[in-house]
């Protein structure tokens, strides 16, 4: 394998099929790591609308798959005792993805 920058460019030349494998193989293993860490940013909230732009539904009704009320009690219940971690900021009420999948656990775990 040779690698060249000219001009500004990247020029790649492989001299082995094995090498054009294993190259796909980088880049397949980047894409799942940038999907992943793209999926481990994601923040939810109790609005009825989802916020446009975001590229997946944001509703942590939806996420979770409670009614309103349902979710609140679990963000207002500590998670010591099967509760969802939370931010409060102002009236509203923010969630991450992380504090989703701990919860999950925490639900599973009690069954």
């Amino acid at each position: 394998m040779q690698v060249e920058l000219v001009n500004g460019v990247i020029q790649l030349q492989l001299s082995h099929p094995r090498e054009m494998e294993l190259l796909n193989t980088a880049a397949r293993e980047l894409g799942e790591r940038l999907a992943g860490a793209a999926l481990e940013n994601r923040t939810y909230h109790l609005g009825t609308k989802p916020t446009p732009g975001r590229g997946y539904d944001d509703r942590l009704t939806m996420r979770l798959g409670f009614s309103a009320t349902t979710c609140y009690e679990y963000l207002r219940l500590d998670p010591k005792r099967g509760g969802l971690v939370g931010r409060q900021v102002g009236n509203k009420w923010l969630v991450t993805e992380e504090a989703v999948r701990a919860f999950e656990g925490r639900k599973q775990q009690a069954a």
